[in-house]
C-alpha cells in the first residue's frame, strides 16, 4: 500500500513539474511576444536603455529579458574580440608554451616590450584572464593574456593597450 502510495505522489510531482515547465514556456513565450512589439528590429539590449520599456513589462518577464541582454552583451563582447584578431601586440616577459597553460612545455622566454601578433584567444583561463596563441618574429606558441598588451586598439582578455 506504500508503495503505491509513493508511486502515486512520485506521479503527482512529475505531472506538476511538466505542467510548471509548460506555464513558464507559455510565460517566456508572451514575454517575447510583448517584447517583440515593444522593440521591433531593435536588440533587445538597445531597446531596454530606456526605463519606459521596462515599465512596459510584467514582472515575470524581467529575468528573461535580463538574461537575454545579458547573452546579447557577452556575444557582442567575444565578436568584437575575435573580430580584431590577429592583432599587434607586446609581451610583458614570460613564457612561450607549446599549449595554453603553465603546465605546457616552454618553448623560449618573451622579454618584455618584445613585439608579438595575437592570433588566437582560447577557453583556457587563468586568474580570470584567457591564454592566446601568439606569434613572435622566431615562434608560435601560447603566452597567457596577463602579461600581454594590445597596440592602440583594445582587446578583450589582454592586461592592457599599450603604445
Amino acid at each position: 500500500m506504500a508503495g503505491l502510495r509513493i508511486a502515486a505522489l512520485a506521479s503527482a510531482a512529475l505531472l506538476a513539474a511538466s505542467a510548471s515547465a509548460v506555464l513558464a514556456q507559455d510565460d517566456d513565450e508572451a514575454c517575447w511576444k510583448l517584447v517583440d512589439s515593444l522593440c521591433g528590429p531593435t536588440s533587445v539590449g538597445e531597446c531596454f536603455v530606456s526605463m519606459a520599456q521596462w515599465s512596459a513589462i510584467p514582472d515575470s518577464c524581467l529575468g528573461p529579458v535580463q538574461t537575454a541582454i545579458e547573452m546579447e552583451r557577452e556575444a557582442n563582447a567575444e565578436q568584437a574580440s575575435e573580430a580584431a584578431l590577429p592583432a599587434k601586440g607586446r609581451s610583458w616577459g614570460g613564457h612561450l608554451r607549446a599549449g595554453p597553460g603553465q603546465d605546457f612545455k616552454s618553448l623560449g622566454a618573451l622579454s618584455e616590450g618584445q613585439p608579438v601578433t595575437i592570433l588566437e584567444r582560447t577557453d583556457v583561463l587563468f586568474q580570470d584572464l584567457p591564454w592566446f596563441r601568439i606569434r613572435t618574429a622566431t615562434a608560435e606558441g601560447f603566452t597567457w593574456g596577463g602579461i600581454l598588451c594590445a597596440i592602440d586598439t583594445p582587446l578583450d582578455g589582454v592586461y592592457l593597450v599599450c603604445d
